[in-house]
């Protein structure tokens, strides 16, 4: 294993889901509430998903990610 490339993510990052074609991938970041689509042609974020951060949960609104296509 080597590293490849770093990508700046929302706070928190610590769940990540491949799309089924390989060409992207999803980071649920617990601190933000957010959810980073990265690009991993060019590594970089290429989309944000606002989610609901739920203020009574520790576990916020990114939490149990999954990938359904």
């Amino acid at each position: 294993m080597s590293l490849t490339a770093t990508v700046q993510l929302d706070l928190e990052s610590f769940t990540v889901r491949e799309a089924p074609d390989g060409g992207t991938v999803r980071v649920a970041n617990l601190g933000s509430g957010t959810v980073n689509v990265i690009d991993l042609a060019d590594f970089r974020v290429v989309r944000t998903l606002e989610c609901s951060r739920d203020k009574e949960s520790p576990l916020g609104g990114t939490h149990g990610l999954s990938f359904v296509s």
